[in-house]
Protein backbone atom coordinates (compact mmCIF):
# COMPACT_ATOMS: atom_id res chain seq x y z
CA UNK A 1 0.00 0.00 0.00
CA UNK A 2 1.49 2.82 -1.01
CA UNK A 3 0.01 6.28 0.68
CA UNK A 4 1.63 9.74 -0.29
CA UNK A 5 1.69 12.67 1.34
CA UNK A 6 2.13 15.78 -0.74
CA UNK A 7 3.53 19.28 0.62
CA UNK A 8 2.13 18.62 4.12
CA UNK A 9 -1.48 18.97 2.48
CA UNK A 10 -2.46 16.38 -0.04
CA UNK A 11 -2.58 11.91 0.92
CA UNK A 12 -3.07 10.45 -1.90
CA UNK A 13 -2.70 6.61 -2.56
CA UNK A 14 -1.60 4.57 -5.60
CA UNK A 15 -4.59 2.34 -4.79
CA UNK A 16 -7.47 4.28 -4.52
CA UNK A 17 -9.19 7.61 -5.84
CA UNK A 18 -9.84 8.88 -2.26
CA UNK A 19 -7.91 11.80 -1.16
CA UNK A 20 -7.21 13.47 1.76
CA UNK A 21 -6.22 17.18 2.69
CA UNK A 22 -4.97 18.98 5.24
CA UNK A 23 -7.32 21.51 7.09
CA UNK A 24 -4.75 23.06 9.56
CA UNK A 25 -3.95 22.41 12.91
CA UNK A 26 -3.14 19.09 12.49
CA UNK A 27 -6.99 18.16 11.19
CA UNK A 28 -7.40 16.48 8.19
CA UNK A 29 -10.74 15.80 6.00
CA UNK A 30 -11.09 12.04 4.08
CA UNK A 31 -13.35 11.97 0.82
CA UNK A 32 -14.30 8.93 1.78
CA UNK A 33 -15.67 10.52 5.29
CA UNK A 34 -17.26 13.45 4.31
CA UNK A 35 -18.34 15.13 7.47
CA UNK A 36 -15.88 14.07 9.71
CA UNK A 37 -12.41 15.78 10.70
CA UNK A 38 -9.16 13.79 11.47
CA UNK A 39 -5.96 13.38 13.18
CA UNK A 40 -2.93 12.42 11.03
CA UNK A 41 -2.91 9.07 12.20
CA UNK A 42 -6.54 8.61 12.01
CA UNK A 43 -6.65 10.39 7.95
CA UNK A 44 -3.88 7.87 7.14
CA UNK A 45 -6.45 4.77 8.79
CA UNK A 46 -8.97 6.17 6.66
CA UNK A 47 -7.52 6.17 3.40
CA UNK A 48 -5.77 2.60 4.55
CA UNK A 49 -9.10 1.06 4.83
CA UNK A 50 -10.16 3.08 0.94
CA UNK A 51 -7.04 0.70 0.02
CA UNK A 52 -8.12 -2.69 1.59
CA UNK A 53 -11.57 -1.84 0.46
CA UNK A 54 -10.80 -1.61 -2.99
CA UNK A 55 -8.70 -4.30 -3.30
CA UNK A 56 -11.20 -6.60 -1.20
CA UNK A 57 -14.18 -5.20 -3.77
CA UNK A 58 -11.61 -7.38 -6.62
CA UNK A 59 -11.53 -10.35 -4.41
CA UNK A 60 -15.17 -10.04 -3.75
CA UNK A 61 -15.70 -9.76 -7.39
CA UNK A 62 -13.59 -12.71 -8.15
CA UNK A 63 -15.66 -14.83 -5.78
CA UNK A 64 -18.97 -13.33 -7.53
CA UNK A 65 -20.47 -12.71 -3.83
CA UNK A 66 -21.22 -9.11 -2.69
CA UNK A 67 -18.71 -7.26 -0.51
CA UNK A 68 -20.60 -6.83 2.73
CA UNK A 69 -21.25 -10.42 2.46
CA UNK A 70 -17.82 -11.22 1.99
CA UNK A 71 -16.30 -9.43 4.49
CA UNK A 72 -19.44 -10.34 6.89
CA UNK A 73 -18.45 -13.62 6.90
CA UNK A 74 -15.09 -12.93 7.05
CA UNK A 75 -15.49 -11.20 10.35
CA UNK A 76 -17.35 -13.88 11.70
CA UNK A 77 -15.37 -17.11 13.88
CA UNK A 78 -14.78 -20.07 11.63
CA UNK A 79 -16.63 -22.77 12.75
CA UNK A 80 -14.11 -25.21 11.65
CA UNK A 81 -11.90 -23.85 14.14
CA UNK A 82 -10.39 -26.55 16.90
CA UNK A 83 -9.45 -24.20 19.67
CA UNK A 84 -6.26 -22.90 20.12
CA UNK A 85 -4.60 -20.45 17.70
CA UNK A 86 -5.03 -21.37 14.10
CA UNK A 87 -1.76 -21.86 11.85
CA UNK A 88 -1.46 -19.10 9.48
CA UNK A 89 0.07 -19.21 6.28
CA UNK A 90 1.53 -15.99 4.22
CA UNK A 91 -0.64 -15.27 0.77
CA UNK A 92 0.86 -18.32 -1.07
CA UNK A 93 -0.36 -20.47 0.49
CA UNK A 94 1.38 -23.77 -1.55
CA UNK A 95 3.85 -21.64 -3.43
CA UNK A 96 7.49 -22.01 -2.22
CA UNK A 97 7.34 -21.39 1.47
CA UNK A 98 4.23 -24.08 2.09
CA UNK A 99 4.70 -27.24 3.84
CA UNK A 100 2.31 -29.76 4.96
CA UNK A 101 4.53 -32.95 6.02
CA UNK A 102 4.36 -34.31 2.07
CA UNK A 103 7.53 -35.01 0.82
CA UNK A 104 7.87 -32.70 -2.49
Amino acid sequence: MAIQIVRGALMTSDYTDHQARSVGQGAWVVSSMPGRTFDLEQAVAAMRIAEITGEAKGLADLLRVPLLEAVGRAMVASPWRSGGRSRRFPLDLFGANHTDGAAR
